[in-house]
């Protein structure tokens, strides 16, 4: 089954982020730049095979894509707070929940799942 949610996800400030990223342990302000592709079974990405490779990181700073992968949740992606581009979410059958993206406050564009 497919869907598609399109939208601008924005905080109404920025006290959210600070609090999630003290109670998580998370890095200040560290940014990936460049887009991200994780497709498969970990098969090819851009960050080493694992969403725990992205997990020193609080934004993204291009897109982020998880595609026709086995993953059931986002660990690993807890401290993420900033997508500035597109966040393609697709064909992840094995996905139970978003878990994991709790801390994302900001999708720049376009927002797939």
């Amino acid at each position: 089954m497919w869907f598609a949610l399109v939208a601008c996800v924005a905080p109404p400030d920025d006290s959210a982020g600070a609090w999630v990223s003290e109670e998580r342990g998370c890095p200040a302000d560290s940014v990936f730049s460049g887009n991200i592709w994780i497709e498969g079974n970990f098969g090819r990405t851009t960050v080493g095979g694992s969403l725990s490779a992205l997990s020193e990181f609080t934004e993204v700073d291009g897109d982020l894509t998880i595609m026709t992968t086995e993953v059931t949740a986002f660990e690993g992606l807890e401290c993420l707070r900033t997508i500035t581009g597109d966040l393609w979410i697709a064909g992840n059958g094995e996905l139970e929940s978003l878990a994991g993206l709790d801390a994302l406050e900001t999708v720049g564009s376009d927002l797939i799942v």
